[in-house]
């Protein structure tokens, strides 16, 4: 059994109102941001998956791909789908496709899953996250 006295326990309420309040600082301002490019970074990982035929979900449902093999950039294009419907473009199909695009690879990145991944580490997704 630990007995504490009064002036160990007001200690640890101090440390732990320091700690909330460090906490309410880096929810305030990084958070949000590191989320966000968190968020991306896993999105573009599902997305290289789907792709690729790593999982079981249909790719044909999510995205429309680019089937011309002359654009700049790398090869694995995706189309926007276009809708009326507000909702959708903040839907998972409709908000990778951009960050997607814009991915600065070559072939050798995409050829296999853990290359993918060292590839997005080092690359600045910071442009798709809101400020």
């Amino acid at each position: 059994m630990v007995v504490t006295d009064r002036a160990g326990s007001h200690d640890e309420k101090d440390e732990k109102k320091g700690k909330e309040s460090k906490m309410e600082m880096i929810c305030g301002t990084v958070k949000p941001r590191l989320y966000q490019r968190q968020c991306l970074y896993f999105d573009l990982i599902l997305t290289y998956k789907i792709f690729f035929h790593l999982n079981d979900l249909d790719a044909d449902a999510f995205f429309t791909f680019n089937r011309s093999y002359s654009t700049r950039g790398h090869m694995y294009k995706l189309f926007p789908v276009y809708t009326r419907v507000d909702v959708y473009k903040y839907f998972f199909s409709n908000r990778v496709v951009e960050p997607w695009n814009s991915l600065p690879a070559e072939p050798h990145h995409f050829s296999s899953l853990s290359t993918f991944k060292t590839f997005l580490r080092s690359v600045d997704l910071s442009q798709f996250v809101q400020q």
